[in-house]
């Protein structure tokens, strides 16, 4: 399951994304931001590599 974002954003890929475990992401200011582009990327990337399997999935910038 993949943890809820505060803002999904439109644009080109950044590449620079963090996917983790059950830690909610945000950036200096507090948001938890990621581009539509790269959240579908770090989607195909769990899935490919499984790396948290069963677990609750974080990805933003």
């Amino acid at each position: 399951m993949i943890n809820k974002l505060h803002k999904l954003c439109l644009g080109d890929n950044e590449d620079n994304y963090r996917i983790g475990s059950n830690t909610f992401f945000t950036n200096d200011a507090g948001e938890s931001n990621i581009l539509v582009t790269d959240y579908a990327s770090a989607m195909v990337d769990e899935a490919q590599n499984a790396a948290y399997v069963n677990q609750h999935v974080s990805i933003a910038y």
